[in-house]
């Protein structure tokens, strides 16, 4: 399911802001955003230090980075005080669940609210209707996060 939480901060950032694109929010919000050919299957990551944070994505990925800039402003600010990277590397806590809560603030936050699945189950598979599209990853993830 959806968290509330999720989406009444993606509705708080388009209705301060009026904009749903990430790279105008980053801008608005004083978040350095930086294009560079990262290592690997890196598509990106936020980094905070103090009051300033930066998000590097990985220019290679051109079809993507709307996506990834959106889902690193999420856990920029669902996850202000979490450091993927150190809890993934250093700990025994994978953070599958902060992973899932940026991919859905990405998906809420690249769709109109008009376009959001229902919150009722229904059936079959939902799709993003008329122009508007997702990556695949973010449309299969909302739809089994509405149930449908």
């Amino acid at each position: 399911m959806i968290g509330d939480w999720i989406k009444d901060e993606v509705r708080s950032l388009v209705n301060e802001y009026g904009t749903r694109d990430p790279f105008e929010l980053c801008d608005a919000l004083g978040v350095r955003v930086i294009c560079y050919p990262l290592p690997g299957r890196v598509a990106g990551f936020s980094l905070r230090y103090g009051e300033e944070a930066q998000i590097f994505l990985n220019e290679r990925l051109e079809e993507e980075l709307e996506a990834t800039c959106a889902h690193e402003l999420g856990h920029l600010r669902l996850h202000p005080r979490h450091n993927s990277y150190f809890l993934r590397e250093c700990t025994c806590c994978v953070p599958g669940r902060y992973e899932r809560e940026a991919d859905l603030f990405a998906a809420l936050l690249l769709l109109p609210e008009e376009a959001w699945p229902p919150a009722a189950a229904g059936s079959g598979m939902w799709r993003p209707g008329g122009r508007h599209s997702l990556p695949p990853r973010l449309a299969e993830l909302l739809s089994r996060e509405a149930g449908t």
